[in-house]
């Protein structure tokens, strides 16, 4: 006899343990804290949880009406309890506005009900007691949430990088700005996200932030840190006008960050392009200097027999500077400047680049008939 009945009382000696010491830290009650147990005829009541909305929550209009859901509150004896839930438009509850009554408990932890009714841009509060077994709960602590105005985004477009496209390490992400509709939308702000994933797990979030609404019709963000070269990275943008609870998520699009092609070259022949001073901008910032024909690594004898490594480093911090958008001119004068030694020589009307045993040319990519120091370069050893 005493085997069968060891566990039932186990258990109720565990819960009546429970209770009184949740009970010993709530005998008194302040406006600032409210009791979170009550108990009568034979029955203790620890006070339900306000779980959802959260506190200080944005309810959209549109998805109205909203479902209150609280944790459920804990009984002794294993009493059903039911529950009362108010909702009003002040933390005093003076002035109700919704009651539900005899609510059932929910069997997953939590119990919710609707609360229908509700008016656009209004802040309410709520709360929530549960009574049984001949015990009326206390009431919860308040929860209160905001329920915004009829207010709807558009789409959001995605302006650059385009999909697909290859960038620099700390590309500019640029979106259209969202419209907007409703007297009572407020200001918009954007979150940028770029992952490693289409998941965009936190895991694998490689760079995010949130910026107001920009001028000129467009929002942008420049990723930071620097990204990886040689990476394909996801990105995608959610417009939120916080206030009245509405947001509006973009397509997912991608992009690829460039490796540098004349710091690999440079580090083919064993030297660093860049070991000083270091050049304005990320390579690619115009993108896309195209490297023809004769651009291996390898050793070249010139006309006096001289032999030198191909390209020559002049010409690898050439293409650099030009693919990080400076003009031919520019990027010559910028190496003398800081402390790179070059003999090179521009000839804009030839749109050639003459280094000590070579030069490269550039050709016409834009079918135009304008040169363009964008295009393709072939390399010319001048001993040919």
């Amino acid at each position: 006899m005493k085997s069968r009945m060891y566990g039932p009382l186990a258990a109720r000696i565990a819960l009546a343990g429970a209770l009184a010491a949740a009970l010993a830290g709530c005998k008194t009650s302040t406006p600032a804290q409210p009791s979170t147990a009550a108990s009568g005829a034979g029955v203790s009541i620890i006070a339900p949880v306000p779980a959802s909305p959260t506190a200080g929550a944005a309810v959209a209009f549109n998805s109205l009406p909203v479902t209150l859901s609280t944790k459920n509150a804990i009984a002794t004896n294993g009493t059903p309890l039911t529950y009362t839930f108010e909702v009003a438009y002040d933390a005093a509850f003076a002035s109700k506005i919704l009651t539900k009554e005899a609510v059932a408990q929910g069997s997953n932890g939590f119990t919710t009900v609707v609360a229908d009714s509700l008016l656009a841009n209004n802040t309410y509060y709520w709360h929530v007691r549960a009574q049984g077994g001949g015990t009326t709960g206390v009431f919860s602590t308040a929860s209160q949430f905001h329920v915004g105005g009829p207010v709807t985004l558009g789409a959001v477009n995605m302006v650059s990088p385009g999909n697909g496209d290859f960038v620099a390490g700390t590309p500019t992400l640029k979106v259209t700005n969202v419209t907007k509709t409703g007297a009572s939308a407020g200001p918009v702000t954007y979150k940028f996200e770029v992952a490693t994933q289409t998941s965009f797990a936190a895991s694998t979030i490689a760079a995010s932030g949130t910026v107001s609404e920009g001028a000129g019709g467009q929002t942008s963000y420049v990723v930071s840190p620097s990204l990886p070269a040689g990476v394909t990275y996801f990105w995608r943008v959610t417009a939120s006008d916080v206030l009245n609870g509405v947001s509006v998520a973009s397509p997912v699009h991608n992009f690829s960050v460039i490796v540098s092609i004349a710091s690999l070259l440079a580090a083919e022949e064993g030297q660093v392009l860049w070991p000083g001073t270091q050049p304005p901008g990320q390579p690619g910032a115009l993108g896309h200097n195209i490297y023809g024909d004769n651009w291996d690594v390898g050793e070249k004898i010139y006309v006096n027999g001289t032999h030198y490594l191909s390209p020559e480093v002049e010409s690898l911090r050439i293409m650099d500077l030009m693919d990080r958008g400076l003009l031919p001119g520019d990027a010559i004068n910028w190496m003398k400047a800081n402390g790179y030694p070059t003999i090179a020589l521009y000839y804009p009307d030839l749109e050639v680049i003459g280094v000590t045993y070579q030069y490269f040319a550039g050709l016409d990519t834009s079918g135009s008939g304008r040169k363009s120091h964008t295009g393709i370069w072939n390399l010319v050893d001048r001993a040919e």
